[in-house]
């Protein structure tokens, strides 16, 4: 999704009419606009712009109510957060996001916010946690049958067995993570068009 269509979205979102469908849809569109467009943001090279972003769909979240939809605010906020380096920040929403998920038992999110702490590990230097945490949510998140994001996560996973000087599993998760791309055409291009 691009800026423009983030931005359009949410001009045309109206609460009263849209927020209903926030459990057809699995997560209400505006906090999903704001989070997508804090990630382009991001890209665009206006951090504050994309902080502002993530906390307004984290809040918007809240007062809607809706599990899912917080969850989900959390942990998409979180990858806002640690690309702008507000490592705390981070790390407060996704142990809500884990916790909220346990809570209510939904598995797939728990999945991903395993995966999530283990990028997060990976990126502030906890990196045999990260291997444990993103080694674990990987297999809970195959097991809900879902692939996307995973060569994003076995790039993460790579990385912090590089970093402790594990080469060999290192390279492995590389290629793991190119057989992935290859068998399910997933791209930073095709994930955008999603």
């Amino acid at each position: 999704m691009s800026r423009q269509h983030c931005d359009q979205a949410i001009e045309l979102y109206d609460p009263v009419e849209h927020r209903q469908l926030a459990t057809r849809f699995a997560q209400d569109v505006r906090v999903t606009s704001l989070l997508y467009r804090s990630w382009a943001l991001w890209v665009l090279g206006y951090p504050e712009s994309s902080l502002v972003d993530a906390e307004e769909a984290v809040a918007d979240a809240r007062e809607i109510g809706q599990d899912a939809t917080l969850i989900y605010s959390l942990l998409y906020a979180s990858w806002t957060d640690l690309n702008c380096g507000k490592y705390l920040t981070a790390e407060t929403r996704l142990d809500e996001a884990v916790a909220l998920a346990i809570q209510r038992g939904v598995f797939y999110w728990n999945a991903v916010g395993t995966m999530h702490r283990g990028w997060f590990s990976a990126v502030t230097g906890k990196h045999s946690e990260a291997v444990s945490a993103i080694s674990s949510g990987i297999r809970a998140w195959r097991a809900t049958g879902a692939t996307l994001w995973s060569p994003f996560f076995l790039s993460c996973l790579a990385m912090a067995h590089s970093q402790l000087h594990q080469p060999r599993e290192a390279w492995r998760h590389i290629g793991e993570a190119m057989a992935t791309m290859r068998e399910t055409k997933e791209s930073v291009a095709r994930q955008s068009k999603s």
